[in-house]
């Protein structure tokens, strides 16, 4: 009987760490599919230029509002932009069969940076180097992060839905719950990285010229 309790309470506290090298497993395959669409976004632009060129006007646009645009209108677009990522990544994660689709956003949302760096690279070379470095990668950096955290749980949250139906038991309150602290937490996180995006393109934009 006592050996018998002890290989429940060993056996439990083995959960833990077996949970969190799941979480760990799946963020860094979130990861890679995000850095994937980063190297294939780069060699779409270099190798099809002219096939991606309709596109442009998106990069153009991006350049534009960086350069011109007021400190709460960058903060607002860059906010905005995550945001709507991050709000469909939160509502995808309520359905029990939408794994594939939220396994997918890190690698698109990977493609349009590559794009974007690309077509600055080949179109203002060094000038597009540094711009990108500057006024792209950080905000681009930080708010896919936090798009991989969202997804990854969006995805833990899915499973659980779906192992529910197979089971024919309920969705705990308390996962509900700590699922939507998580999402709320992802949010209010955005808010620091866009203010960051924003300051960074109003103290900085105005010493880059781009110029093919």
């Amino acid at each position: 009987m006592h050996r018998t309790r002890y290989h429940k309470r060993k056996t439990k506290t083995l959960l833990v760490p077996v949970n969190r090298l799941r979480s760990e497993k799946l963020f860094f395959a979130l990861l890679l599919m995000s850095m994937l669409g980063v190297i294939y976004g780069v060699l779409l632009s270099k190798q099809n230029a002219a096939a991606l060129s309709p596109l442009s006007f998106l990069t153009e646009g991006f350049v534009a509002a960086r350069c011109s645009g007021g400190f709460f209108a960058l903060f607002f677009r860059s906010f905005s932009t995550a945001a709507l990522l991050l709000f469909a990544t939160f509502w995808l994660g309520l359905s029990a069969v939408s794994q594939p689709i939220i396994f997918l956003l890190p690698l698109f949302r990977g493609l349009g940076i590559g794009i974007s760096m690309g077509y600055l690279t080949s179109q203002y070379k060094a000038q597009g180097i540094a711009f990108g470095a500057v006024l792209l990668l950080p905000y681009a950096i930080l708010s896919t992060f936090l798009l991989l955290l969202s997804c990854r749980e969006a995805i833990r949250l899915s499973n659980l839905l779906l192992t529910g139906i197979w089971r024919s038991e309920r969705l705990g309150v308390p996962d509900l719950r700590l699922y939507c602290l998580k999402g709320g937490v992802l949010f209010l996180l955005l808010i620091p990285a866009a203010l960051l995006d924003a300051t960074l393109s109003f103290l900085f934009a105005r010493f880059f010229t781009l110029t093919p």
